[in-house]
């Protein structure tokens, strides 16, 4: 349900929040269909510092045909109702920072353009590692420097906006 999602993007806008609050990185990709909730976790979190929303616009055609599930199925026929973008809306982002378009962008180059916005972002890129290390590879500073802030990754989904928060003091 609305009620269902909504208070779902709120539990993770707080989580991340949070680790904002303390200096962390928050990289959230929540399924927030409701414009109204996304500007609400948007102004909270910039009271701690700042938000990069990233809408990745994918045509149903191509989530359906990327679904190993059968859950677009089973919602076309009536056995999943409320289902995002089949019987229930989706609102697309007003001011995405960043938009990509999944049915034409490969998935590396999108992730290139979205590694350069951070590293764009003054003290966020090193704060975080970003694009400083293999896959599956920790980040190890010098001895003399501080250790990167953690970074969160929470769910991954179709057509969402999802962001990356940062510390107040890293703008």
């Amino acid at each position: 349900s609305k009620e269902d999602r909504d208070t779902n993007v709120r539990r993770i806008g707080f989580v991340a929040g949070e680790i904002t609050k303390n200096r962390g990185v928050a990289i959230c990709a929540p399924i927030a269909p409701y414009a109204a909730t996304r500007r609400e976790i948007r102004s909270m979190i910039e009271g701690y510092g700042g938000f990069v929303e990233v809408h990745v616009a994918t045509p149903i055609a191509e989530c359906e045909k990327r679904d190993r599930k059968g859950m677009y199925a089973k919602a076309r026929a009536g056995l999943l109702k409320n289902f995002t973008g089949i019987d229930d809306p989706y609102e697309v982002p007003e001011r995405a920072e960043i938009e990509i378009d999944a049915g034409v962008e490969p998935p590396d180059a999108a992730a290139q353009r979205i590694v350069l916005k951070l590293e764009g972002l003054e003290g966020v890129g090193e704060q975080a590692g970003v694009g400083h290390a293999q896959p599956g590879q920790p980040v190890d500073p010098p001895a003399s420097e501080p250790a990167p802030a953690p970074l969160v990754r929470l769910g991954v989904a179709r057509d969402q906006a999802f962001c990356f928060l940062y510390p107040e003091n890293l703008r």
